[in-house]
């Protein structure tokens, strides 16, 4: 579906994976350019990206956005975790005649990201990670952090049942959010998350996201939640493609890494 603003709902499209599951994705962007892979946050789908189709086109970028298991229109898959992900990539890659794509990563979708580019190194050209989260953050790295994002991961750790309740919760605020209350909301954020959240075409695409995302229902997302509580089944010193490390207010690798890990386990000269 076109928009004169310059974004699109792109239509969906499905692959059976080997085991019989089907896998949602949709393509924003130049279908001929560059291919570029998308990996949505927690809760998510691949209408997260939709307001970037306009600029991905004039970049020549082809964004592949896809539905990760029990997200929007990709059937569940119980036993996800971030370093077997790359299985299911791996056959969308082949149904799509691609060999490799860079990976965009954004905040929950940064295990994932992260995963691939352990145990799926042939198909990932670079990684970029938008605001990531990482798996099995020590306790200080967070301080200092969005208290949302805090509290994500104390729960993770602590109390995995709460997850469901607080995230349901946690999306029905936001899209029940009237101008008043969303105005006050978003004085806590970064300026630029605020000016997305306040504008009102990307507020749309937002709103349409989160439904998307819940579709099936929040199981997905507390289970990838739960994923950021324990250790994750990687390695990094496993990645060894360059990785771009992007928070507010701009790009800065080293420090990033060394707030949110151990800065040792990263292969320091391949980030950049």
């Amino acid at each position: 579906m076109g928009r004169s603003d310059g974004q699109a709902i792109a239509e969906v499209h499905c692959v059976v994976l080997g085991d019989g599951r089907r896998l949602a994705w949709a393509d924003y962007g130049d279908p001929t350019g560059r291919p570029v892979l998308y990996l949505h946050g927690i809760p998510g789908s691949r209408l997260e990206i939709a307001g970037a189709d306009l600029a991905a086109r004039t970049a020549g970028l082809r964004l592949i956005a896809v539905d990760r298991p029990g997200h929007g229109r990709s059937d569940p898959r119980p036993d996800l975790t971030f370093g077997n992900y790359g299985q299911d990539v791996s056959q969308l890659l082949d149904e799509l005649s691609v060999a490799a794509v860079d990976v965009v990563a954004a905040s929950g979708g940064g295990g994932f990201g992260l995963g691939l580019a352990a145990r799926a190194r042939d198909r990932v050209g670079r990684l970029v990670l938008v605001c990531a989260m990482a798996p099995s953050v020590p306790r200080q790295a967070l301080r200092g952090r969005q208290p949302t994002m805090a509290f994500a991961y104390a729960l993770a750790r602590r109390a995995p049942w709460l997850l469901r309740p607080w995230l349901e919760r946690q999306v029905h605020s936001m899209a029940a959010a009237g101008p008043t209350r969303l105005a006050r909301w978003a004085r806590a954020l970064p300026p630029a998350d605020r000016a997305v959240v306040l504008d009102p075409q990307l507020r749309e695409v937002i709103n349409l996201d989160a439904a998307e995302a819940l579709r099936q229902g929040p199981a997905a997302a507390v289970g990838e939640l739960t994923l950021y509580g324990r250790q994750p089944d990687f390695a990094l010193t496993d990645i060894d493609v360059a990785v771009h490390l992007c928070t507010a207010p701009r790009t800065t690798p080293c420090r990033w890494a060394s707030r949110n890990g151990s800065p040792s386990n990263f292969p320091t000269p391949r980030w950049r």
